[in-house]
């Protein structure tokens, strides 16, 4: 059996990797738009950029109900090992993917699909962790137990507040869009 103390840890660091990765998606927006979606007007880039974000979280249901399946069926630790693995693939390959201008419009069409497996495994993940947290907790600390996976939102989405400004006061334009997107 798991000791508590690693079930928090390990729940708060999947929760806060989750909403990190939302949060410097939605700060990135500006960004993404010009280097996946140049072909189109300012405007009209961002509203797709924005549609890539919205079907990631489209997904989140239906990852929802996978990995409830998984949990019930496996356990739980087995499904968030699962979910977290699932979504860390999909972090790594956006870091790595070419923008439009090196593969053309096969750019956002692998940003989508990246976006979807991350909204399929984020909305096993955050239910998931939930539920393990609980369910390892004894009755009277329940509730302060099963707190800190909504911690690890606030703290997901602080960190990528500040790495996103970190990183665009570092780098000059230029380099933050040629490359310091993907650190």
């Amino acid at each position: 059996p798991l000791s508590l103390r690693y079930i928090v840890i390990a729940t708060l660091l999947g929760n806060t990797l989750e909403w990190y990765d939302l949060a410097t998606m939605g700060f990135f927006v500006p960004l993404f738009s010009q280097l996946f979606f140049p072909n189109h007007d300012a405007h009209q880039a961002l509203i797709f950029t924005m549609l890539v974000i919205f079907c990631g979280m489209i997904t989140r249901p239906f990852g929802g109900i996978l990995f409830g399946y998984i949990g019930d069926r496996f356990g739980r630790r087995a499904a968030l090992l699962v979910s977290i693995s699932l979504m860390s693939i999909p972090v790594l390959f956006i870091g790595l993917l070419p923008t439009y201008w090196q593969i053309g419009v096969a750019a956002p069409i692998l940003l989508f699909f990246l976006r979807l497996l991350q909204g399929v495994a984020a909305g096993g993940e955050l239910p998931g962790a939930f539920v393990f947290l609980y369910e390892s907790s004894t009755p009277p600390l329940r509730g302060f137990y099963g707190s800190f996976g909504f911690f690890g939102v606030g703290l997901g989405l602080f960190l990528g507040g500040i790495c996103f400004f970190y990183l665009q006061t570092y780098f000059d334009p230029k380099n933050f869009a040629a490359w310091g997107w993907r650190v």
